[in-house]
């Protein structure tokens, strides 16, 4: 069994890189090399591809998950990273726990067999790149930071850290589910674009 570990402080919050915000200066595809080295945040990354990887559709998680704090959120986090290492947001989704979500385990520990929906995709993978998926507690402040406690937002005054576990392999199906389009098939699902580039596009 492998297990991977993070904490969360909910005073030093993981922050949001891009992604789903009105923010104009931090918003839609950004760079998150820097994320991924953060000490709150879980990255997973395969190898180098070798051929073209189609996916187009729903992207799932599965996580068997362990936390000394119920009232927890988790931010999942599909990024691509480019043959020169540098890695860009693709999708994520993010829940917010509280204590009747979890079972309670050891003595100050609660578990969860967590099925996540982490957005919906459609990308070629090229040769070189690779695929790399991120778990953390936190993207502060496109998701306002989980102050560890059932208090009401607006009237907290203690903040409540949090420790994480996943557990992955053996008899746990700890998993992302990628919804790949068989390459056989991509020629017939291709559509013509009359517009070459992001530039071409905006310029009309």
């Amino acid at each position: 069994v492998e297990v991977a570990t993070y904490d969360f402080n909910p005073c030093n919050p993981t922050p949001n890189i891009g992604g789903p915000s009105f923010d104009f200066h931090n918003s839609g595809r950004q760079e998150q090399t820097k994320y991924a080295l953060r000490e709150d945040v879980l990255t997973f990354s395969t190898e180098p591809l070798t051929d073209e990887l189609y996916i187009a559709g729903s992207v799932k998680a599965i996580l068997n998950v362990v936390t000394t704090n119920p009232f927890t959120d988790y931010l999942l986090k599909l990024c691509i990273v480019e043959s020169g290492g540098k890695s860009y947001n693709l999708t994520e989704n993010f829940k917010r726990l509280s204590s009747k979500d979890w079972v309670q385990g050891e003595p100050g520990l609660w578990k969860n067999r967590l099925e996540m929906d982490v957005g919906n995709i459609a990308c070629a993978f090229g040769p070189g790149t690779a695929i790399r998926f991120h778990i953390s507690s936190g993207g502060h402040p496109l998701y306002l930071r989980n102050h560890g406690s059932e208090a009401d937002f607006h009237s907290v005054e203690e903040m409540h850290s949090s420790k994480h576990f996943v557990y992955y392999g053996h008899s746990f199906d700890s998993c992302i589910i990628l919804p790949i389009i068989p390459s056989n098939l991509v020629d017939t699902l291709q559509v013509n674009n009359p517009y070459k580039s992001t530039a071409d596009y905006r310029s009309r």
